[in-house]
């Protein structure tokens, strides 16, 4: 029979909604919503938003004048995950963002989910937010174990799968399935602290 990951047994019926329901649907909206040839790899329009989060953010700290260090804080702590971004995928690329989808996908992958994913910058520099040095540590802190979290599980999932196919229980995946996006939920919520408004967080529980 199928390998089922530890503790999994007890949530059969959401895993068998999930594989047969949810996730051919996502699956769609993701790569094949009408209409027209899959064409593009979704990794360009995610690569474009991560890497071009340094430019949107000094773009808009310039067109609000606004250049203090909670801006600054902003672009060091999003524009470092967009730069880790762009060598992740160089360096142990996720096969599955270079499948290629619709038109009508890949331009809804880009304004339903990451063009979104800029508010929290938006919120933060051309509303002039101001952090205390309180909540700009602890943002660095839930940043910084976010970003390696991820960057280390993945690198684990890539080279362990690119030499043995199969279920990965160990390292990193021992105790969650999916670490590496616990790490991105916890990069993400960096950007919303800073935003300090309740509308990034209604993003991210969406996209979640």
């Amino acid at each position: 029979g199928k390998m089922v990951p530890k503790g999994a047994e007890g949530w059969g019926g959401l895993l068998h909604v999930y594989a047969n329901k949810i996730g051919p649907l996502l699956d769609t909206l993701a790569f094949n919503i009408p209409v027209g040839p899959n064409c593009l790899p979704l990794r360009w329009v995610i690569n474009f938003q991560k890497g071009g989060t340094s430019l949107f953010v000094l773009y808009l700290m310039k067109r609000y004048n606004n250049f203090s260090t909670t801006a600054y804080l902003y672009l060091a702590l999003h524009g470092t995950y967009g730069l880790m971004w762009l060598l992740k995928d160089q360096i142990f690329p996720d096969p599955n963002w270079s499948r290629k989808a619709t038109v009508p996908s890949f331009l809804a992958g880009f304004c339903s989910v990451l063009l979104p994913y800029w508010y929290a910058a938006f919120a933060t520099v051309a509303k002039h937010k101001t952090v205390s040095p309180a909540l700009a540590g602890f943002a660095v802190f839930l940043h910084t174990v976010g970003i390696v979290t991820m960057m280390a599980s993945d690198t684990q999932k890539y080279f362990t799968l690119k030499y043995k196919k199969g279920l990965i229980s160990d390292g990193w995946f021992a105790r969650c399935r999916n670490t590496n996006y616990l790490g991105e939920m916890a990069l993400y919520s960096a950007y919303a602290l800073l935003a300090q408004e309740r509308l990034p967080w209604c993003v991210l529980s969406y996209v979640w």
